[in-house]
Parts: C-alpha cells; sequence; structure tokens
C-alpha cells in the first residue's frame, strides 16, 4: 500500500476510545487526524479533515452513530 488511510475515531466512552488509539498507533497503514467523544462535534469538524475511514461508535448520546452515516454528507468514509 502507498501512503496511509486517514482516520478518525468517534467514541464517547473514554477507556474504548483509548483502545481504539493504541490500536490505530500500532497499524503504519493508518494515520490518526482527530478523535470526537460526540458525534456533533465530529459532524462539524470531520468534513475539513477528510478521513477516508472512521471507526464510529453505534451508541452514544444526541446523536447516535447510524444518525451521523446518514446525515454525514457524501462521499461517505468507510465506517
Amino acid at each position: 500500500m502507498t501512503g496511509s488511510l486517514r482516520c478518525a475515531i468517534i467514541e464517547d466512552e473514554p477507556l474504548a476510545q483509548e483502545l481504539l488509539q493504541k490500536y490505530v498507533r500500532r497499524v503504519p497503514s493508518l494515520d490518526l487526524v482527530a478523535t470526537f467523544d460526540d458525534a456533533i462535534a465530529a459532524f462539524e469538524r470531520l468534513p475539513a479533515l477528510q478521513p477516508e475511514v472512521i471507526f464510529l461508535d453505534i451508541n452514544m448520546p444526541e446523536m447516535t452513530g447510524l444518525e451521523f452515516l446518514r446525515a454525514y454528507p457524501s462521499p461517505h468514509p468507510l465506517s
């Protein structure tokens, strides 16, 4: 693979967020560009970061992961 995939994490539980960050850092082909603890903040800032992959929690307060995906502008990154 040439280059790396830009990725983001959206996870509201701190321990799960830390674990995902740890795993992403171990994979040389992934470049972590942002981590968010709520979907609304991610929704506002992710388009400018243009991630190719999002590690997305499904069960979050205010906006679930599925609601996030439905509302996120196309083209969708891999989730």
